[in-house]
């Protein structure tokens, strides 16, 4: 028979109840210790992890501001014009161009109250316009301002894609407008990424630090 590990719950000291309370152990049925016992386990490594990378964030990014410091240095100018504090975006590679690391502003966007008006306006549009409008189009105009299920919230991205789009109407431009007022940046930060690849001639991929996707 196969020798396979198992872990035994200790029945010495106690454990505390929802209600605040210490609970002698060896009363404690063997399941619930059990499950007591793994949870603080692996709560224990995630909080050692999400500190080890806590500690690496940092670390990366002040290799961030020394190569920016550094890089300005050897041209003898100022760091982007503007407080020395501050980073900026780029983009830089090894030699073989085998690795790579970016580094890139993300804006986070909600949509405001005039899509109340960017929605009537495209309503009207495409009541007015019968024929000559691809169904597809007429689905895609339709789609954007539908909303979520789970959320209620209509999609920015969905928002986005109509702004390319031209249709021959007077209304339409004043719709394009209330379509961009739409669209808000409510915050935005730095993001690093970093990319490898086997041959330079290779699509790059990301190097994945996220939990769920290693």
């Amino acid at each position: 028979m196969e020798n396979v590990e198992i872990f035994i719950p200790s029945r010495a000291g106690t454990v505390m109840t929802p209600g605040g309370t210490e609970y002698p152990r060896e009363v404690v049925q063997g399941p619930i210790l059990l499950a007591n016992d793994f949870t603080n386990k692996l709560v224990d490594a995630a909080q050692a992890l999400h500190d080890l990378m806590l500690g690496q964030k940092e670390e990366m990014w002040s290799m961030i501001d020394l190569y920016q410091r550094s890089l300005m240095a050897i041209y003898n100018a100022q760091r982007f014009g503007r407080a020395s504090g501050d980073r900026g975006t780029m983009t830089i590679t090894t030699m073989d161009q085998l690795r790579k690391v970016t580094v890139t502003t993300a804006k986070y966007e909600s949509v405001t109250g005039s899509v109340m008006a960017a929605q009537a306006l495209v309503n009207q549009v495409l009541e007015d316009i019968t024929v000559g409008v691809d169904p597809g189009l007429r689905a895609l105009l339709n789609n954007a301002f539908v909303r979520d299920e789970k959320t209620g919230n209509i999609s920015v991205e969905k928002l986005k894609g109509l702004k390319g789009i031209k249709l021959d109407h007077p209304l339409w431009p004043d719709a394009q407008m209330a379509i961009e007022d739409s669209i808000q940046t409510i915050g935005s930060r730095l993001q690093i990424r970093f990319y490898e690849r086997q041959k330079s001639d290779l699509e790059w991929k990301q190097i994945p630090l996220q939990f769920s996707a290693l």
